[in-house]
């Protein structure tokens, strides 16, 4: 029903006074707070948090954990509490359809079908992608393009950020250097912004110039709009550029265009669920289904960029399928909620354990106290430990 207050910043009354959380703590049975709560009047054995697949729902939930975790510790601790796994997509065709929990699998199930029978030649040398190491290049260039253009907000220039991700500007050394000596690194990521200057319609671009306050270098360019972009360390020590450019660094040999996509053959693997059959799939993993024909060879087609690549990529697997992206769970009929979330004969429940009290403590505090400073450096500190984002 929305967003729950925030228990970690609230006074004790005003949680009691919020109307959700009323709500929650007479449904539970347990009552609140030291002298009252009673697990054992607990009226249900399994607790599940039921959130949209999205951020918003991701948020939602953290703020419920927060709740469990400061005020009913004890039912997290016995094993009461669950989150469920809803879906993000359904894809469709004919009677047969899938669901898919998130972004991410959604990629490799568009991948895995658009790849089969695909070859992928890249650079001046055409190396070859293909099969297993092709669809494992297209996760991480998914992953990539996410953080670049979580860059690219900042700088609103595909250009810029393009280049600015080839610079290997990575660690403060890299901005760093005398009054008069700008470091190696900047000077020749300013050399390669003169020449797109006229094309991409910088209005002006800085040499680079020295912050006396914080001993490093930065540039700055002026946009078509007349706004000022700035390329420092303050930009570069952010959480989003710090993966862009550890996710670049991971496929940087294969960043290199043009990309010839071809379809040489393609293998039975590839058949597509008849028109009129097929059973319904939750998640990830595709449930047998009738197959008709396999998809005759297709022209090959030519790529400029990562981007133009990967849309191609994607939209192959689109290709004759119904996508439905759920903006909620309040979009799904009953018998859709049942069957991809409710039902315990099928459902996927992940159990809420509470393994290091001091670690959690200190977790819930940073990430939802009133301390933004720390907030900042735990992101930045951790970033590059993030194994599944929603970008």
């Amino acid at each position: 029903k929305g967003k729950i207050l925030n228990v970690e910043k609230a006074r004790y009354d005003k949680m009691l006074g919020h109307e959700e959380i009323r709500a929650m703590i007479t449904a539970l049975g347990t009552g609140i707070g030291k002298d009252d709560f009673d697990s054992a009047k607990l009226r249900y054995g399994k607790i599940i948090l039921m959130t949209d697949a999205d951020v918003d729902g991701s948020h939602i939930r953290t703020l419920l954990l927060t709740f469990f975790f400061r005020h009913m510790n004890e039912l997290i601790k016995r094993g009461h509490v669950y989150i469920a796994q809803p879906p993000l997509y359904k894809v469709k065709k004919g009677k047969f359809e899938q669901y898919i929990k998130d972004d991410r699998e959604f990629v490799k199930v568009m991948v895995k079908r658009a790849s089969d029978g695909m070859i992928v030649r890249y650079g001046e040398n055409a190396s070859k992608l293909e099969g297993a190491a092709l669809t494992r290049f297209m996760g991480q260039l998914n992953e990539y393009l996410g953080f670049f253009d979580k860059v690219d907000k900042r700088l609103r220039n595909e250009e810029v950020t393009g280049l600015l991700a080839q610079s290997e500007l990575v660690r403060r050394s890299d901005f760093e250097g005398p009054t008069g000596m700008p470091p190696a690194k900047l000077k020749s990521l300013h050399t390669d912004l003169e020449k797109i200057q006229k094309k991409y319609q910088f209005k002006a671009l800085s040499q680079p110039m020295f912050d006396e306050e914080h001993q490093t270098w930065s540039l700055t360019f002026t946009d078509a709009q007349g706004a000022e972009r700035h390329v420092d360390w303050t930009l570069a020590s952010t959480p989003e550029y710090r993966q862009m450019m550890s996710k670049y660094g991971q496929i940087k040999e294969q960043l290199e265009p043009p990309y010839l996509i071809e379809y040489p053959s393609r293998s039975s693997a590839a058949a597509e669920p008849d028109e009129g059959e097929g059973e319904a799939a939750v998640g990830g993993e595709t449930k047998a289904a009738p197959k008709r024909a396999a998809r005759a060879p297709q022209e090959p087609v030519e790529k400029q960029t990562p981007r133009e690549l990967f849309d191609h990529v994607i939209e192959q697997g689109r290709r004759d399928y119904q996508v439905q992206r759920y903006k909620g769970l309040g979009e799904m009929t009953s018998g859709q909620l049942w069957e991809t979330t409710m039902d315990p004969e099928r459902r996927t429940l992940l159990s809420v354990k509470l393994e290091d009290l001091a670690e959690t403590e200190t977790i819930f505090t940073t990430l939802m106290g009133e301390d933004v400073e720390a907030r900042r450096n735990f992101i930045e500190e951790n970033a590059l430990d993030v194994k599944n984002l929603d970008i």
